[in-house]
């Protein structure tokens, strides 16, 4: 019995320690919300947050329709966009996060500017 609590303990150790070495980058639109409806004269305020539990975020960039907006290399992850550069119907905003671990984590959806 004690020899199974051992393996057991040492089990586990192994366990925390090695998901302790994982990086975990997170990249969040914050605003605007997904689907969102904006008129042709009103700002578009996107927010990202982004974070690592190892290393740090060296850079995150926002992209509309796949184009790069506005790159950051430190927070606050914020830009404003206005909507009369982009034509009616249906855009995507995106956020991409890069770690200095090498990794990159992404969020996207979809906005409207109507009529």
């Amino acid at each position: 019995m004690k020899k199974k609590l051992i393996i057991l303990g040492i089990g586990t150790l192994l366990l925390f320690s090695l998901s302790s070495c994982t990086e975990i980058l997170t990249c969040v639109i914050t605003s605007p919300n997904h689907n969102e409806k904006f008129s042709e004269n009103e700002p578009i305020y996107v927010i990202v947050e982004a974070s690592t539990n190892k290393g740090s975020v060296i850079q995150v960039q926002i992209l509309v329709d796949n184009e790069i907006k506005k790159s950051f290399t430190k927070p606050p992850y914020c830009d404003t966009i206005r909507p009369r550069y982009l034509t009616k119907g249906i855009h995507s905003i995106s956020a991409e996060a890069y770690s200095s671990g090498g990794n990159m984590e992404t969020d996207a959806f979809y906005i409207t500017i109507k009529e």
